[in-house]
């Protein structure tokens, strides 16, 4: 079963990054689908799972010898999420979408502050489509891997 998810993940982290090349060279702007697929990991995999996808996903989408501060961030932001995401108060599914969110204006913040407030429009497409592919990954990999079924997930009462 662990082996299943961690495939299953990867194939999601490629079709993400199929996506994110697609929609660039045909928008000129992509939305973070990596991101957001990448802060989806944490609420299903477990440490190893989402150093080694963190790791996978900045190599794919910078494959060159120099290692940005960019790179750094979309490869350590699912770390954070899986070290915070206990202390949420709310369901996994809100949890999941307010982090995305906080890290996707986290990332535009360091990365790109001309663009987070220069034009915020922008950043909105980019989020709402962002969210919206992550969501979708969320309800997916809720629907094939229970609660019950997930790394560290207490069993319902």
């Amino acid at each position: 079963m662990r082996a299943n998810k961690f495939l299953a993940s990867l194939l999601l982290l490629l079709t993400a990054v199929l996506l994110q090349y697609n929609f660039n060279a045909f928008l000129g702007w992509s939305p973070d689908f990596v991101l957001g697929v990448l802060v989806t990991f944490p609420f299903f995999l477990g440490f190893i799972e989402i150093l080694f996808m963190g790791l996978a996903g900045a190599l794919i989408l910078n494959w060159q010898p120099q290692f940005s501060s960019e790179i750094l961030m979309i490869s350590t932001m699912p770390l954070f999420v899986l070290f915070v995401k206990k202390y949420f108060p709310w369901r996994a599914g809100l949890s999941h979408i307010l982090s995305t969110f906080f890290m996707l204006a986290v990332f535009y913040g360091i990365s790109d502050y001309a663009s987070l407030f220069g034009n915020p429009a922008l950043f909105l497409k980019s989020a709402a489509w962002t969210l919206a592919y992550g969501a979708l990954v969320f309800q997916a990999l809720n629907y094939f891997y229970p609660p019950s079924q997930r790394f560290g997930a207490r069993p319902p009462q």
